[in-house]
């Protein structure tokens, strides 16, 4: 009788071991879809932008031809303009994604933390030097 109630209990632990990473792997998976619609979208809005450049500099070539030198100034005022909003715009597709991405890590670190917290406290240091020194190395 205990054998079989240990076994039912070993069950329900393995169960829920199993909802918790299933509940995970939704979360990723969840996390990794928004990461692409952002992709898709910074992706669509930077081909935009380059279309946008490339109708500038076609205009800039025709101004050339017709118009005075302040025309010419304008357009390469929009040109810089432009490059600089597609520039701005991977920045901050960039910033998401690590913002996420560190999040994710920090959650992660957190729920590993009361499950192993030697491993935890390894990983912890390992993100801090890699922080510092990306940090010193970039600053």
């Amino acid at each position: 009788m205990q054998k079989a109630d240990q076994a039912l209990q070993e069950k329900a632990d393995i169960q829920k071991a199993l909802d918790d990473q299933v509940s995970k792997i939704t979360l990723l998976t969840t996390e990794r879809d928004n990461l692409k619609t952002n992709a898709e979208e910074l992706s669509k809005s930077k081909s935009e932008i380059e279309t946008k450049a490339g109708n500038l500099r076609s205009e800039l070539s025709s101004i050339k031809q017709s118009t005075s030198y302040e025309a010419v100034q304008r357009m390469s005022k929009n040109l810089t303009a432009a490059h600089i909003k597609a520039c701005a715009n991977k920045i901050a597709f960039l910033y998401e994604s690590l913002d996420r991405t560190f999040k994710g890590l920090m959650w992660e670190l957190s729920e590993f933390a009361a499950k192993d917290p030697d491993t935890h406290e390894a990983y912890k240091n390992k993100v801090i030097d890699f922080l510092a020194r990306g940090l010193k190395e970039r600053m």
